[in-house]
């Protein structure tokens, strides 16, 4: 009996510190604001002061779709963003109505800081009998997580299309699968991605970064950047990153990857497998960078 009390007494505990720790994740997966923002009573906006951050946690690395609602204090603004140090983009924000903001943002593992800067500077207001110093007024913050790396909603983007590059698999790409913090997707002997690129720098190259393997064998991939051939390498089984540039005319058109070799069945390969999809290379991650030189 007394040591029933006692397992039970130590399953307890466990149970406790798992309630704990699970809270404290689901509270540290969410935003956090830190410095310089103000609430006024009874208001469910938030103020901030010429610059402010906040903090989003991430239990991997991936990339997210964050949102939210701003209007500028009686003047004109412009909003310049930062990620983790790193300037994203800049909006011009009216004061006489809200505007919507969508960013498509890649994030480390663990904590990243978002960075708002206000220009000009802000205006001192007198608040709930507090003097503050405002420049925007930021409302319904939301974070998503994409279930891919590229996948967003059809009406977010021209906005995100005019900051950021944006990539949408097309046709003949399978579910996203995923194991721990790693996630894939396979296609098929041939597959597309939809490249939304920056308007605002159509001339400037792009470097798109691939961590791609294939399947059972080694094969031969080709990416078509419209009629030309902007990458052809053998992919071993292994996790493997190529790299390419994007010409600077592809913009909202279609990449096509291609297996020279086919795909094949897992049925037809693995003893015991009833996989009838056929596959010929998984994609990890898809990067773009900007080409600066």
């Amino acid at each position: 009996m007394r040591e029933f009390i006692l397992k039970r007494g130590v399953a307890l505990w466990f149970l406790g510190l798992a309630v704990v720790f699970c809270c404290f994740y689901v509270t540290t997966h969410r935003i956090n604001l830190r410095e310089h923002w103000h609430l006024p009573g009874g208001d469910p906006d938030y103020w901030m002061s010429q610059d402010a951050t906040l903090d989003i946690y991430l239990p991997w690395e991936d990339t997210m779709a964050v949102s939210f609602e701003i209007q500028s204090y009686q003047r004109p603004r412009t909003l310049q963003l930062l990620v983790n140090g790193i300037e994203h983009s800049q909006y011009e924000i009216s004061p006489l109505q809200k505007s919507s903001v969508v960013i498509l943002t890649p994030l480390a593992q663990g904590v990243n800081t978002l960075t708002f800067h206000a220009e000009p500077e802000c205006a001192l207001s007198w608040q709930g009998g507090d003097l503050r110093c405002l420049s925007f007024e930021l409302s319904g913050f939301q974070v998503s997580f994409p279930d891919t790396v590229v996948e967003v909603a059809e009406d977010v983007l021209p906005p995100l299309a005019h900051t950021t590059d944006v990539i949408r698999y097309e046709g003949d790409w399978f579910d996203q699968e995923r194991s721990g913090e790693k996630t894939w997707r396979w296609m098929t002997d041939r597959a597309t991605l939809q490249v939304f690129g920056n308007r605002a720098q159509q001339s400037q190259n792009r470097i798109m970064k691939v961590q791609v393997s294939s399947f059972h064998n080694d094969r031969t991939l080709q990416v078509y950047a419209g009629n030309e051939v902007v990458f052809e390498g053998d992919i071993p089984t292994s996790s493997t990153k190529v790299q390419f540039t994007l010409p600077a005319w592809v913009l909202d058109n279609l990449l096509t990857f291609v297996s020279k070799n086919g795909c094949e069945r897992p049925r037809d390969v693995e003893e015991g497998s009833r996989d009838m999809r056929c596959l010929s290379f998984s994609v990890e991650r898809i990067m773009i960078e900007r080409n600066t030189l």
